[in-house]
């Protein structure tokens, strides 16, 4: 508002002048309101365009106490928005200096000298130069005039004349809140369709040139807000519109012609007027357009009284604004907008050139126009045009060959990379079950209408949830549906048989998705108690990855818990606009340089040569305990390197040793998100990718060196993780055939975690997930506490023994790495000979350590159940933890025995493990043996303390020496945490008494490498699992009951304590099975053939996948 603008040698210049603000504001006291026109001239004469003001306020004083304001400012310094700015902040300065208030207005945004001077350089850019042809194909062969009734009249403005185009408020609202939606079109598609219609029928040609008049505040630079500046930043543009017979095909046609328009028609100007002289003189030579269009929008709502506004717009004279001499703007000038609700449209002509009727005939027929546009969009027509989705990028013929109905359609765009493998790998062997994961767990105390609907509001606010995928014209694209109901059903299987869920859920999961039809994920809630759920939630992975699994499932806990999630930062397809941003020539260069290092493809499954006939994929979990981890982990700090690259680094040396390459390469799968797009952690999508890590280790190069260059290489590799894999493999040398066979996945996405933060009241447990993809072998990482590797192998190429020698090497290799960094890669040998039960029983590891490792790996599985009760595993080790604690007070460490008196239950197992974390051996006593023998161990055993139950105290001989604890007893102020570890592999873990039938009992004292050695020497036997379900049959003071408990609890499975008096009644002891789906069992020769005559004569099958005999001969006949 301070502008001066001067003219020198032909070119203006603009200049700021100092804050100044004498004589701006008129103060005039009238009697009538007649002289308000004479000073409303005078006022818009003073302005003065060299040395100021540009700006004039009027405010006279009426009778009666009225008053009006005029405010006067030249164009050169404001434009429609400028106005809006301009009346807040005199509202606000006003309010404040009344209140007596400091004034405050709103911060300033981007000058308009910056905005010039960006102009300037973007006139010479390669943006605008490629938008040359665009505008010179637009006004070419558009020089047939509009017609005129008097084509030698003049054009001053005192020759002006006007007509008026109206709509009702009904049809007002209409076009601005309902029409729009049927195209999904902006207000001003419909009033240039109208005009359009209206001027090619009066002018018989089949298009018209128009000149628009936009806003000009366009989004061109990064550093760049131009939302609350001041000055006149319209844009003047030409655009030739053809409309069609038909009114839906008009408006799309026309629609699609305004959106082509490239930043929205701010080039032409800057071409035109500061681009080079011979562009500017083949601009100039061109047809002109005779017809300017501006639509300013909405006022009402800024002048509402009743809202709080102080200025309400008069319909006095407000002076003669332009010079007389002036030459009109144009043959014709529309400008339209919204005041009070009503779409008002003024047409400005010289009555030297149009006679007034001519033109009056033209705003009848474009409010007609404009009405039947609107009365076909509010009649449930709809459709959709390229330009709805740019990334897509199709023709409107491969548009509406979509087999989804356009009003169904949100968005939509490509796939990522990752997606489109997984499409293609889905698609092309449908029935293997490849990205089709599920997650099973088990809940209590759900209220399954919230759950639904908190699901139901999850899918409702992610449009990646809503996806399909479908193919058009050899395009693979991702369709966001508007709306898609959650397939979610309840089931009842408590009256089920004993596999039926089993079954169920792997039905479910083999059912698989039609991609191109969503939603692809369902659920189901399977009431398996009076207060005991699971549930199915199967899904497939080309929706999103584990990170996003698990924010969906913290989300969907939010919800439930009624509280909303903050909202996302932004959206899927911003991530596949930034893929499509990304210069593929700087990748290819980076990734051929790559792939030069590789003489070969890496093909592991060659260095084992096995086929079978086995189907499916097997899983094994490789463990490293807690110390070992930390080992591994100090290690990487200690070279600067991730715990990410040490275990790929061993995986390397193990490709390396197996292939016998020289170079090798594998999968590795990156996160893919980039940290240029706002909220990207926060998303939900798959962005995840799959690409090549290459590299020759030598014999020579120090250990030290080696992590430093596969840390380098990953380094290097974040640059350009967008790049799509099947890229890659073009660029290699190998006719774009894979260049692995196995993957590497590093998790960080603990969904157990996610499950944990549930609300009070439900608790989930028993989680267990199910994924696949389509390679041979994938190695799963997850880096806890205790580091896991999940290796996931398809049966027809490897053999589980070939899989547990490859886990024993790749440990020795990674525990190797971290020995020393010194060391030459050429001294990291692998051991010859190997076994399944040194790798799979980490030396020096006691059975409490192990079961700890399992409560960090699993923490929600179910480790136990006893007559309607059950423990997680991290409930179990938190329990035992307490009373461990709780023990050492008590003066128990290593090699101290402690007595263990309980019946059966869940505390009889929590006492037997604290008294290993206290550093105890715990000597078993069954309360059900004559008091004589329990005496006798008592005494004999030389136990200090006693751990037992309340109710039990009455009938135990215990010695007055001997302290007694509770097993009840309170625990709120121990930690839960796993005691420091004071117990080596030979100090004791348990002492158990013989029967005593050829004398006395004698006590058999097995330290901890015996128990872990009890099942190492026989693990390769059964390859016991963690889906495992066992029973404890036997007391728990015969040595038996040391097989069946820890054989469930080193395995991760489950255990199932049989009450006393099931155990002497085969019927009720079969039933059990049968209810519990027990899958292991330990049983005398004796006992199971009672069983099996109960089981012959039962309908109902058991799950008994394995029967280990002992405590007796068995007859094998």
């Amino acid at each position: 508002l301070r502008l001066g603008f001067t003219q020198q040698d032909g070119q203006w210049q603009a200049t700021f002048g100092a804050p100044n603000t004498r004589d701006l504001l008129w103060i005039h006291e009238l009697d009538s309101i007649e002289r308000l026109p004479e000073l409303a001239d005078e006022a818009q004469r003073s302005l003065d365009l060299k040395n100021g003001p540009l700006l004039r306020a009027l405010l006279v004083n009426l009778p009666q106490g009225e008053q009006r304001l005029l405010l006067v400012i030249h164009h050169l310094a404001v434009d429609g928005v400028s106005w809006r700015v301009l009346l807040e902040d005199l509202q606000q300065a006003y309010v404040a200096l009344t209140k007596g208030q400091l004034v405050a207005l709103a911060a300033k945004t981007t000058s308009l000298k910056h905005w010039a001077e960006q102009l300037q350089q973007y006139a010479t850019g390669e943006t605008l130069t490629a938008e040359r042809d665009y505008w010179l194909h637009a006004l070419q062969g558009t020089d047939q005039p509009l017609p005129r009734d008097k084509p030698e009249g003049s054009m001053r403005n005192r020759d002006a004349a006007h007509a008026s185009s109206w709509l009702s408020k009904d049809l007002t609202h209409k076009l601005l809140k309902v029409a729009p939606a049927a195209y999904r079109t902006q207000v001003n598609d419909l009033l240039l369709t109208a005009l359009a219609q209206v001027l090619c029928e009066w002018s018989q040609q089949p298009s018209v040139l128009i000149q628009l008049e936009g806003h000009g505040r366009e989004d061109l630079f990064d550093d760049t807000d131009l939302s609350r500046t001041v000055g006149w930043f319209s844009s003047l543009f030409p655009v030739r519109l053809t409309p069609q017979i038909a009114p839906g095909a008009s408006l799309c046609g026309i629609k699609e012609q305004l959106r082509a328009v490239p930043s929205k028609g701010i080039g032409y100007g800057v071409l035109r007027h500061l681009g080079e002289p011979s562009f500017k003189q083949q601009l100039a030579a061109l047809p002109q357009a005779r017809v300017t269009f501006n639509y300013l929008g909405q006022f009402g709502g800024s002048f509402n009284e009743q809202q709080g506004a102080l200025f309400v717009p008069s319909a006095d004279k407000t002076g003669t604004a332009l010079c007389e001499d002036g030459p009109l703007g144009n043959w014709l000038s529309l400008n339209g907008q919204v005041f009070d609700g009503q779409l008002q449209l003024d047409w400005s002509f010289s009555r030297e050139v149009y006679h007034a009727s001519t033109i009056d005939t033209l705003a009848r027929r474009y409010e007609q126009a404009l009405t039947t546009l609107i009365d076909h969009c509010t009649a449930g027509h709809q459709g959709v045009t390229p330009s709805d989705f740019p990334l897509a990028r199709l023709t409107q013929t491969q548009l509406d060959g979509l087999p989804i109905a356009a009003g169904e359609i949100e968005d939509i765009y490509p796939l990522s990379p990752m997606q489109q493998g997984m499409l293609f790998h889905s698609l092309f062997d449908e029935g293997a079950g490849n990205y089709i994961n599920q997650m099973r767990v088990s809940i209590s105390g759900l209220d399954v209408p919230r759950f639904h609907n908190a699901w139901q509001s999850a899918v409702n606010n992610h449009e990646v949830l809503r996806s399909c995928f479908v193919s058009q014209s050899e395009q693979s694209l991702q369709v966001v549906q508007r709306q898609v109901t959650l397939p979610f059903v309840e089931l009842d299987a408590r009256d089920k048989p004993q596999n039926w869920l089993d079954d169920w859920a792997q039905a479910d999961r083999q059912q698989g998705f039609d991609l191109a039809h969503g939603p692809l994920l369902r659920l189901a809630v399977v009431r398996t108690g009076d207060d005991a759920w699971q549930l199915v939630y199967t899904s497939h992975h080309i929706l999103m990855d584990g990170w996003s699994s698990s924010r969906l499932l913290g989300e969907v806990l939010q919800r439930y818990s009624g509280e909303t999630p903050p909202k996302q930062a932004g959206r899927y397809r911003d991530y596949i606009q930034w893929l499509q941003d990304q210069d593929a020539d700087v990748s290819e260069r980076f990734w051929t340089a790559e792939l030069a290092e590789l003489d070969e493809p890496t093909r592991l499954l060659q260095a084992f040569k096995t086929s079978t006939d086995q189907q499916g994929y097997g899983d094994y979990i490789q463990l490293i305990d807690a110390d070992g981890t930390r080992r591994l982990s100090e290690f990487a700090r200690e070279q600067h390197v991730t715990l990410n690259t040490l275990v790929q680094s061993a995986w390397l040396l193990l490709l390396q040793r197996y292939t016998g390459q020289s170079s090798v390469t594998f999968g590795a799968t990156v996160a893919g998100r980039p940290a240029e797009l706002p909220g990207v952690e926060e998303q939900l999508g798959l962005f995840i990718n799959t690409l090549p890590v290459i590299a020759s280790p030598r014999s020579e190069q120090t250990v030290g060196d080696w992590v430093q260059q596969v840390q380098a290489k990953n380094i290097a590799l974040r640059e350009h993780e967008h790049t799509p894999l099947y890229d890659i493999q073009r660029w290699a040398r190998n006719s774009g055939e894979a260049l692995f066979d196995n993957i590497l996945v590093f998790e960080n996405y603990p969904v157990s975690e996610a499950l944990q933060r549930a609300p009070d009241g439900l608790t989930f447990s028993d989680l267990r997930n199910q994924e696949q993809a389509h390679y041979p072998l994938t190695l799963v990482v997850e880096a806890n506490d205790v580091l896991s590797v999940r290796f996931s192998y398809d049966r027809q190429h490897f053999s589980a023994e070939g899989i547990l020698q490859l886990a024993a090497h790749f440990d020795h290799l990674l525990q190797s790495l971290s020995t020393s960094a010194t060391a030459r890669l050429g001294e990291l040998t692998l051991p010859t000979a190997w076994t399944q039960s040194v790798q799979h029983y980490p030396t020096g590891q006691c059975a409490h350590q192990r079961i700890e490792t399992q409560a960090e790996r699993t923490p929600l599985a179910i480790a136990m159940t006893f007559a309607g009760e059950q423990l997680s595993y991290q409930q179990l080790n938190s329990r035992a933890n307490q009373l461990a604690h709780k023990l050492r007070e008590q003066g128990v460490g290593p090699d101290v025995r402690v007595g263990l008196a309980a019946e059966r239950s869940l505390d009889m197992i929590v006492g037997m493990l604290a008294i290993l974390k206290a550093g105890g051996a715990y000597v078993p006593l069954d309360p059900d043996y004559p008091q004589d023998r329990l005496s006798f161990l008592m005494h004999d055993s030389g136990i200090e303390l006693l751990l037992t139950q309340a109710h039990l105290l009455g009938q135990l001989p215990i010695p007055a020496h001997v302290q007694k604890l509770d097993l009840a007893d309170a625990l709120d102020g121990y930690s839960t945490e796993n005691p420091v570890n004071q117990t080596s592999p030979d100090n004791l873990a348990y002492v158990i008494y013989t029967s005593g039938s050829t004398g006395k009992p004698k006590g058999t004292l097995l330290a901890h490498h015996n128990l872990m050695r009890l099942f190492a020497a026989t693990d390769d036997w059964f390859t016991f699992n963690e889906k495992d379900v066992w029973t404890l049959f036997h007391s728990f003071a015969f040595d038996f009951s040391v097989w069946e408990i820890f054989g469930a609890l080193l395995h991760g499975g489950r255990l199932v304590i049989v009450p006393r008096e099931v155990t002497r009644s085969p019927e009720e002891f079969h039933a059990l099975l049968v209810e519990q789906q027990v899958t292991v069992l330990n049983q005398t020769p004796s006992a199971f053939k009672q069983l099996m005559r109960v089981a012959c004569d039962s309908p109902v099958p058991m799950s008994l996948e394995k029967v280990i005999f002992g405590g007796e001969a068995l007859d094998v006949a």
